[in-house]
């Protein structure tokens, strides 16, 4: 992943001053000063000063001294004229990457990703890490240009090889990689690779395994018996797994709860893209379950819950729709 040379460098740089002296105290003394200097000195100065430092690769050329070093020596690649390991990079960049992808054009390289690995398209969604780097480069980049030109001039070179390589292997089959791509390729024998249990009367896979889908928050109480995932940032969750062709069943959730109590009443189901109707019923343990009737057509099927709108909670900022942690089907 490759990112535009200047913006990199000038982010990597706000992200540091964004550290304390704690951050860095059992850290060499050296490297501890070089990061304190972030905060003390003008974006120009800093260049000026560490440019030829003992991390001269952290501001020096660091993405062709990175893909150098897959090919030399490590410590060679840190320290050396980056004119000398320009090569070795492309050579990396074109032969030994299978993806090549690009910050600016992030979206587009997950799904580049997503299709190369039988996964489904995975959406657009918000920023969250800011590192204030556009305002850095707003009020500092002007006085800094020389430096910020000589120490990315051969990322450059680097960044738009990268650029010419994902708009030839990548673009146009990233941008095709659809849901409806998904499901006519591999959702079959994507979907057939969950192992789930049946507890006596359903089939039910644990937010614990593999999750096929996308709009949701990283798991809860990993390793906990309470671990559970939530819906988020986005109202609209999607969840792949499979099932029995041709039979009438009933989709299950195992609710832990809501973002905010209002989300249950305007909670909207689909199936395979289709609005479908739903219930909830009690379940010792859990908020409730809920259960939705179907009569799947594929050995698959595409569920999808949508909570209208997402909400923080007042201990946790992430936007949140619906908690579960476990989701199924048994034989209606």
């Amino acid at each position: 992943m490759l990112r535009e040379p200047m913006a990199r460098l000038v982010s990597h740089i706000s992200d540091w001053r964004r550290l304390d002296d704690a951050d860095t105290r059992h850290g060499p003394a050296d490297l501890h000063e070089m990061v304190s200097d972030t905060r003390r000195l003008p974006l120009k100065d800093f260049l000026m000063r560490h440019r030829r430092g003992p991390y001269r690769h952290y501001v020096d050329n660091t993405m062709t001294r990175i893909l150098a070093s897959s090919r030399l020596d490590k410590a060679f690649c840190e320290t050396a004229d980056p004119a000398l390991l320009l090569g070795a990079a492309l050579a990396c960049l074109e032969e030994d990457i299978e993806v090549v992808g690009l910050t600016e054009e992030l979206d587009l390289t997950r799904n580049a990703i997503a299709e190369r690995l039988g996964l489904p398209p995975v959406a657009a969604f918000p920023r969250l890490n800011d590192s204030a780097s556009d305002r850095v480069r707003a009020i500092e980049s002007g006085p800094a240009a020389q430096e910020l030109a000589s120490l990315t001039r051969f990322d450059a070179q680097l960044h738009a090889r990268a650029v010419e390589l994902f708009d030839s292997r990548h673009r146009a089959t990233a941008q095709a990689w659809t849901d409806e791509a998904f499901e006519a390729r591999d959702a079959a024998a994507t979907t057939a690779l969950l192992r789930g249990d049946f507890d006596g009367e359903a089939m039910c896979f644990s937010v614990r395994g593999p999750l096929i889908g996308r709009g949701f928050h990283p798991r809860d109480g990993a390793g906990t018996p309470f671990r559970s995932l939530w819906s988020g940032p986005g109202p609209r969750l999607l969840l792949y797994m499979p099932v029995p062709p041709g039979m009438p069943i009933e989709l299950l959730v195992w609710v832990r709860g809501y973002g905010d109590p209002s989300l249950r009443g305007r909670l909207a189901v689909l199936v395979d893209g289709a609005p479908a109707p739903h219930l909830f019923e009690p379940l010792r343990g859990h908020a409730e379950r809920l259960v939705i009737p179907c009569r799947p057509s594929r050995p698959f099927v595409r569920l999808e819950i949508d909570t209208g709108e997402t909400v923080p909670h007042p201990d946790d900022p992430r936007p949140r729709g619906i908690a579960f942690d476990t989701y199924g089907w048994r034989t209606a």
